[in-house]
């Protein structure tokens, strides 16, 4: 059975987040990071994302634990590094699928 065309947009937006997210984390990764320049760094890469947007997907990082704010800089905790892991191993796990 196909999904119904509202639910696909609604699993392409959630995939989409994603990536998004995972992104972010990369981006945090490699050195404390303003909120300003995640946006434009995402945006140059091809993620449409405005500001208030992407306030909302930091705060929530933040809730979760993966990251956290220290002077005016966002910068990844433990548990956001082992996140990264898990998505990064995910993510070269399926591209090996797809090659098969």
């Amino acid at each position: 059975m196909r999904p119904k065309p509202n639910a696909a947009a609604k699993e392409l937006r959630s995939l989409l987040s994603t990536l998004s997210v995972i992104r972010i984390l990369n981006y945090v990764s490699e050195t404390p990071i303003r909120s300003a320049a995640i946006g434009e760094q995402l945006r140059s890469n091809g993620t449409p994302i405005n500001g208030p947007s992407l306030n909302r997907t930091l705060l929530r990082l933040h809730r979760r634990g993966l990251i956290k704010a220290k002077n005016s800089s966002w910068l990844l905790t433990p548990a956001g590094r082992k996140a990264l892991k898990l998505a990064s191993s995910g993510l070269k796990h399926l591209a090996r699928l797809k090659r098969s």
